[in-house]
């Protein structure tokens, strides 16, 4: 198997100075006891708001 890819950080150079400039998304899985629901998120990075979500 080979190793995990490496991409460059693309953000390094921008000012993050105001909300709704960059935003991020996270997605994650529940285990119920049915089997597992996955939740997203997107997220201002500026003031970590969470901007909307979905289950």
């Amino acid at each position: 198997m080979d190793r995990a890819q490496k991409f460059p950080y693309l953000w390094k150079n921008i000012k993050n100075e105001k909300p709704n400039m960059v935003c991020s998304t996270d997605i994650t899985y529940l285990k119920t006891p049915t089997g597992f629901m996955y939740l997203t998120a997107i997220i201002d990075v500026y003031s970590r708001k969470i901007l909307t979500w979905e289950l």
